[in-house]
């Protein structure tokens, strides 16, 4: 099982799918992660990875910009969530199992949420997703792991936040400053600001795409001017906020 929660860098949809009896499909070069949830039936996954079978008791992390094929041994129902991670393994590893409760609940959530799509629908979604990571990679969470949790979920909402420092999140945790940077950089490999920063410039770049502009958008993810955002957006992507509006 693997020992670390995916970071998040965009949630994709949460959906619940079916599979008849037999049926395979193969798949080139995956471009988003997943976690599989199956209620009923069970699914075979195959590839460089060797074999992996995907049940109830036994749900599954899928990595992207992975190859695989895989058949259903029985008629199979089971929850999914997409999304991109910054940090995906090499293969498929079994998760815990989360109760359909659970599982059913997170899925309305993330669905209502993606009606009206919005900063703080989108800060919600990676709230909802987070907690069912959190009892589907259990072995993750041990004492340093549960301490920085409360400051993830702070930026996953308030990332858009222009008064959002290290002193609000090192409080939240009921850390000093400095142990809390020593945790981002060990537990998840860059500093608190690249972790605020990567969320803003990735919900930027999603508006930008949808038409917003520039100005808008510099509000939108916790910027108090354009000059500001628009050096942050350039080094971030080597492309200007124009030059994405464009493409």
């Amino acid at each position: 099982m693997t020992d670390q929660i995916p970071i998040v860098e965009k949630f994709i949809l949460s959906y619940r799918r079916h599979w008849e009896k037999g049926v395979q499909w193969q798949i080139e070069n995956r471009v988003d992660s997943s976690l599989y949830f199956p209620i009923r039936g069970t699914l075979v996954f195959e590839g460089d990875f060797g074999t992996i079978i995907c049940d109830a008791e036994h749900p599954m992390y899928i990595p992207r910009n992975l190859s695989y094929v895989y058949h259903a041994t029985a008629d199979t129902d089971a929850y999914l969530f997409n999304f991109y991670d910054q940090n995906p393994l090499d293969a498929p590893q079994h998760i815990s199992a989360v109760e359909i409760r659970e599982l059913e609940n997170a899925h309305d959530q993330l669905n209502l949420l993606r009606i009206v799509p919005s900063a703080k629908n989108n800060a919600k979604s990676f709230s909802v997703l987070y907690r069912i990571m959190s009892l589907a990679f259990p072995e993750s969470t041990n004492e340093k792991d549960a301490v920085l949790l409360p400051a993830l979920e702070h930026i996953a909402l308030h990332f858009n936040d222009t008064s959002l420092s290290l002193d609000v999140l090192a409080e939240k945790c009921h850390i000093s400053k400095v142990y809390l940077h020593k945790l981002f950089v060990k537990k998840l490999g860059i500093t608190p600001y690249r972790y605020i920063t990567n969320a803003r410039m990735n919900r930027a770049y999603i508006l930008l795409k949808d038409g917003k502009s520039v100005g808008q958008v510099a509000q939108d993810v916790g910027y108090n001017d354009i000059y500001t955002f628009s050096r942050a957006y350039k080094k971030h992507f080597h492309e200007s906020p124009e030059k994405t509006k464009k493409k």
